[in-house]
Order: C-alpha cells, then structure tokens, then sequence
C-alpha cells in the first residue's frame, strides 16, 4: 500500500486504481492498434513471401498471430473484470460517503442538563 493511500485507503486506493486501470485500457487500445498494423504488414509481406517460401510462413504467422490475439483477448477480459471490480467499489464508497455526510448533516442531540427541583443550590 502507497503512502498516499494510508489516511483515507479505500478513496484514494480505488482512485489510484481506477487511474491505473484507465491507464492499461489505453495501453490495451494502443497495442490493438499495432497487432491491427502489424497485422496488415505481415498480411503484405506473407503475399509477396508466399510466392517464395510457400505456405508454411503464413500458416505459422497465422499461429502466431492467433497466440497474440488469445494473450490480448485474455489480458482485455482480466482488465475488463479488474474494471468492474473498481467500478463496484467505487459505488460502495460513494454510498458510504453520501451516508456519511447525511449523518453529519443532521443536528446532534445535545444533552440537556435536567436539574433536580428538590435539590437546589
């Protein structure tokens, strides 16, 4: 656990962790966006290779492409499952918030001092 996260852990952790969470969807995104060029790029190089070196090169770019595509597919469904569980924390402390400044809100009772008329100073 940070520092940061100490005085108030479960605010500043899911906050923390939902940053990080937005974080890795970007890098997700952009590393779809890649295998999407890399892709591409190999789809051109296996058509003008397979002319020369047959159809073993494409069926391995085609395996390996297939391995990459199960790791992001996977890595996308624990982020996506990592975002609910933030996501389900993150109404649980709103509704603790929002509890906790309602009872704030209302007045104290304040103790009333109730003297004793038969006994008098």
């Amino acid at each position: 656990m940070c520092i940061a996260c100490r005085p108030w852990p479960n605010c500043i952790c899911v906050l923390h962790a939902a940053g990080e969470c937005r974080a890795l969807q970007a890098e997700y995104d952009q590393l779809r966006r890649a295998l999407g060029d890399e892709a591409e790029a190999r789809c051109e190089d296996s058509a003008a290779g397979a002319q020369t070196n047959g159809d073993v090169d494409v069926a391995a770019d085609a395996r390996l492409l297939r391995q990459h595509k199960g790791r992001l597919e996977t890595k996308m469904r624990i982020l996506e499952e990592h975002n609910e569980q933030l996501d389900s924390q993150l109404r649980r402390l709103r509704q603790l918030l929002h509890d906790s400044q309602q009872v704030s809100a209302r007045p104290s009772p304040r103790p009333s001092l109730h003297l004793n008329p038969a006994r008098r100073l």
